[in-house]
C-alpha cells in the first residue's frame, strides 16, 4: 500500500481535495483504492470537510474512485 494526497482534483461532481492508501497493483494487476483518510470538497467559502461515515459521502467516494485511480496511476 502507499499513501496518496490529492491537494486538488476537478471531477464532475466538483473539485476536491483527498487524501489515504492505495495499491498500485492489485491482486489482478488493476490499482486499488484502499482508504480515504480525509475528503474535502471546494465550495463557495473554500474546503468543505466531508463525513466518511455518512452513506452519501461513502456512494460519492464509489462513484468518484475510478477517476481518482486514473489520476494516481498517470502521475509521474
Amino acid at each position: 500500500m502507499a499513501a496518496f494526497e490529492i491537494s486538488r482534483i476537478h471531477t464532475h461532481r466538483g473539485i476536491f481535495k483527498i487524501s489515504g492508501e492505495w495499491q498500485p497493483q492489485g491482486t489482478e494487476g488493476s490499482p486499488v483504492l484502499e482508504s480515504v483518510g480525509e475528503l474535502e470538497m471546494m465550495g463557495t467559502d473554500g474546503w468543505l470537510a466531508l463525513k466518511l461515515e455518512d452513506d452519501s459521502v461513502k456512494a460519492l467516494v464509489t462513484e468518484l474512485t475510478p477517476v481518482l485511480l486514473f489520476h494516481l496511476s498517470h502521475q509521474d
